[in-house]
């Protein structure tokens, strides 16, 4: 009886790890995140007239998103998070310290929401769940992206150095960008598109694909699965 037990006390404790290790890569390896929907089932039939709200940001050069929404960003266009759709979502959408986060769990469909940052420069976005971060206009030294779940994004502009870090299925399109130097880190089935002219270091877990359409001057691979890393052929500069 005493060796049952122990046994049982024993897988215990390595589901408890296993979760905790999920959890530590879902969070992103700098700064962990969760996702932030809370309080009861999203009343779908409640009336309400507001389609717009304004939340005043405290400002602080990290934001974390938990809503599943549309979200656009424009350097230097406005200073307030407001977040525009059907009423009953709307007010349910709260700022939480620098968390955007849904006071209630859709049920069905997802919400419309759209969500338009503040235009002042961030050094780290969070995104967790389903979000889709649509960012213009981008000029700075460096910015940090962590993707957990399914999010998504998409940029334009120019930046010095790009980190990125998806854990699932989540995607991302800068090839649009002006970019220095690309740090990538997939766990999962997610996919990047990027144009980084110095550097590129990527390191990928699962059967994610990096897919970079010009060859930058250095590249650092590391992979463990299924995983790739595509690049155009090297004579492909001069054939222009």
């Amino acid at each position: 009886m005493t060796r049952k037990l122990a046994w049982i006390a024993m897988g215990g404790l390595f589901v408890g790890i296993a979760c905790l290790v999920l959890a530590y890569f879902a969070g992103g390896r700098s700064g962990g995140f969760v996702p932030a929907l809370t309080g009861r089932p999203c009343d779908m039939h409640a009336d309400s007239a507001v389609t717009e709200r304004h939340l005043a940001w405290p400002g602080g050069d990290t934001i974390e998103i938990a809503v599943p929404a549309t979200v656009r960003y424009r350097r230097g266009s406005g200073s307030d998070v407001v977040v525009r759709g059907a009423g009953h979502f709307v007010e349910r959408v709260a700022l939480r310290g620098h968390t955007i986060v849904l006071a209630c769990h859709p049920i069905g469909s997802p919400p419309e929401i759209e969500i338009t940052l503040p235009g002042e420069a961030f050094d780290r976005i969070n995104l967790s769940g389903s979000v889709r971060l649509f960012m213009e206009s981008l000029d700075q030294p460096a910015l940090a992206v962590n993707i957990a779940g399914s999010g998504s994004v998409q940029m334009q502009g120019r930046l010095e150095q790009l980190s990125l870090s998806v854990a699932g299925s989540g995607w991302a399109r800068v090839a649009d960008l002006d970019l220095q130097r690309l740090i990538v880190k997939l766990s999962g089935s997610g996919h990047v598109e990027a144009s980084p002219r110095e550097d590129a270091k990527i390191e990928i877990a699962g059967s994610a694909d990096v897919r970079l359409l010009i060859r930058p001057k250095s590249l650092q691979s590391r992979i463990a699965g299924s995983g790739r890393v595509s690049q155009p052929p090297p004579d492909s500069a001069e054939k222009k």
